[in-house]
């Protein structure tokens, strides 16, 4: 990967075995001008490759997308392993997006909490997520962009009372729980297709 030192984006999805992945994001140390990495969500799930992406001191975004197979109401074909990836290390990032992440709960919202210089972070679709997780990240004075598409546990009226909407970031979320039932079943081919470009 040292024959790409110009590469700033690195995309890795559909590379689902275990080596593939984490050979390569130790290749990825030799890029000296990556900033942008988009994985499978699986990774934040193996701890070979949550070591290997504490290395990768010059990201500023990081990607991570569901490949996972949905069926017709929405639900995993195959369960999802536990979370791994300590969040709190990864602190070069900017823009951190979760997208479709099963496996990602309120507790590792509070490690999220520790990376000051994030100003954006999508959880679209992080439905383990909850209004507690998301009370973790208030905190975070630089955050601008918030996207909590198809977050189904997040009640986001009482998140924007508990940060003062005023001062708090934008969140991007459907108006009202109907649209976003309809919105979630005209979604379910992409989401079985991977995340949003």
């Amino acid at each position: 990967m040292g024959w790409f030192p110009s590469v700033a984006w690195v995309n890795l999805l559909g590379c689902e075995e275990v080596a593939d992945i984490s050979s390569n994001l130790t290749e990825l140390r030799s890029m000296p001008s990556l900033h942008t990495l988009t994985l499978p969500a699986s990774c934040t799930e193996r701890e070979v490759d949550a070591g290997a992406l504490y290395g990768l001191s010059t990201l500023t975004e990081l990607r991570f997308c569901e490949m996972r197979e949905y069926d017709d109401e929405g639900e995993l074909v195959e369960e999802a392993g536990e979370w791994a990836l300590d969040l709190s290390r990864l602190t070069s990032l900017s823009s951190l997006a979760l997208e479709d992440c099963p496996t990602l709960k309120d507790e590792q919202m509070e490690a999220a909490s520790k990376l000051t210089g994030l100003t954006e972070i999508n959880l679209g679709g992080c439905r383990n997520v909850t209004t507690e997780g998301l009370r973790a990240i208030k905190t975070l004075t630089s955050l601008s962009m918030l996207h909590l598409r198809f977050c189904t546990n997040v009640a986001t009226d009482r998140y924007m009372k508990a940060t003062d909407s005023s001062s708090g970031p934008q969140t991007n979320t459907p108006a009202s729980h109907t649209q976003q039932q309809q919105q979630k079943q005209a979604a379910l081919p992409w989401r079985r297709k991977g995340c949003a470009q």
